[in-house]
């Protein structure tokens, strides 16, 4: 079981539980999760993401995670603890 923490953009993480170890694709355990439970999640389009970003790319890529091939983002992951 790993449980994931995902940057809301305060102090708190949001964080949620994946069956899986850190061995497996854990790129594919988060969207997956996310992909089921997108309304609990922020979700930013990359137009979004590139304005509070700056238009800077690197930026983007460092705050924010691609979801179902870049369809919409969420934070960055920030947190992956295997429990």
């Amino acid at each position: 079981m790993l449980k994931i923490g995902i940057n809301t953009g305060t102090a708190w993480l949001q964080t949620f539980e994946v069956e899986g170890t850190k061995r497996d694709d854990i790129g594919a355990l988060i969207e997956e999760y996310v992909l089921d439970h997108k309304h609990d999640f922020a979700r930013y389009t990359m137009d979004a993401v590139m304005e509070l970003c700056g238009g800077d790319f690197e930026i983007a890529d460092e705050e924010f995670y691609p979801i179902n091939g870049g369809d919409f983002y969420v934070g960055r992951i920030e947190l992956i603890e295997e429990i």
